[in-house]
């Protein structure tokens, strides 16, 4: 027990630590893959991208920025196609 404590107090022993089963030992630590890795079910579209995005900081920010960008010209089409109803209605 006082082996275990002390590994996972100690940063370096815990990122050896990875796998199915991990012995503590006195001469190190060893990590075991037991049998195949396998997934079960899917995830829906918006859980998979955001699953991706969440490992990408930069290509979120770039996407967010874009989408922003594309909203915000789409805002300031609409506004002046309804300044140019309102002038020509005045000029009537």
């Amino acid at each position: 027990l006082q082996r275990l404590l002390s590994a996972l107090g100690s940063s370096d022993e815990v990122r050896q630590m990875h796998g199915s089963t991990v012995l503590l030992r006195d001469n190190g630590i060893e990590s075991l893959l037991v049998g195949d890795v396998y997934t079960v079910g899917d995830l829906p579209l918006k859980d998979r991208i955001w699953y991706f995005l969440s490992n990408h900081p930069v290509i979120l920010v770039t996407l967010t920025l874009l989408s922003l960008i594309i909203v915000a010209f789409l805002l300031w089409r609409a506004l002046r196609v309804i300044v140019a109803m309102r002038v020509h209605e005045q000029a009537r």
